[in-house]
């Protein structure tokens, strides 16, 4: 699993539990930036990029000078319970954002992938059908597997923008899963390996716009 990804999911998971043990009631304060650094072992921009989208959802409110405020305890947000209205709407652009994008992304992957680029690729599906009754696992690996297919591209533009916004926005992703299930990210991931396989650059872009269609037509449909 990528290092970004793992390291933000272990502050994620701290704070989730303590949220959720009610360690940190409404209105208390959190550990600081520091604190958390040395106790989970992570870089500081792990635990902001964490803190920051626990903010953007609500969870959090970090007042500059003071430190981190719990702001709310539905856990709805963190991926437990169900996914509120206001969250499915959030997710909408995200999604849109993700379908100017990535069937782009998939076309030059499919001119410039290695064979080991999709053996690693195939190993990655694998890995997230392993998971696929673990959301939290199975949601890492299927952001990883979109950031495979951006760095196969060749192009350091594509891969940071696509990085930025999947890691920016993980939380979302995790809190919206259980809306879309893993069906839809499984199937096409599949058909996305064999395109690439394939050589066959324009199936692989029309794959990726079904992929990203299908979620947002589900998202659509919840609200």
């Amino acid at each position: 699993m990528d290092n970004k990804l793992n390291a933000m999911n272990i502050v994620i998971e701290y704070l989730r539990k303590g949220l959720q043990s009610n360690e940190w009631p409404v209105d208390s304060k959190i550990p600081s930036e520091h604190e958390l650094c040395q106790k989970l072992d992570v870089s500081r921009s792990n635990v902001r990029n964490a803190l920051s989208q626990l903010n953007t959802l609500g969870v959090l409110k970090t007042i500059h000078g003071k430190g981190t405020f719990v702001r709310s305890t539905d856990l709805s947000v963190l991926g437990l319970g169900q996914t509120s209205h206001e969250l499915l709407e959030k997710a909408l652009p995200f999604f849109e954002f993700r379908r100017m994008l990535e069937p782009e992304i998939c076309y030059y992957a499919a001119n410039r992938a290695s064979e080991n680029d999709l053996n690693a690729l195939t190993s990655t599906l694998q890995m997230m059908i392993q998971y696929n009754d673990q959301p939290l696992k199975r949601v890492s690996y299927d952001t990883q597997f979109h950031l495979q297919l951006a760095k196969l591209t060749q192009n350091p533009y594509a891969f940071n923008t696509l990085s930025n916004t999947l890691l920016e926005n993980h939380l979302l992703l995790q809190s919206v899963s259980e809306s879309v299930g893993s069906y839809n990210g499984i199937y096409y991931h599949s058909l996305i390996i064999k395109d690439l396989k394939d050589r066959n650059a324009k199936k692989a872009r029309s794959s990726m716009y079904e992929h990203l269609d299908k979620t947002i037509c589900e998202l659509s449909n919840k609200l």
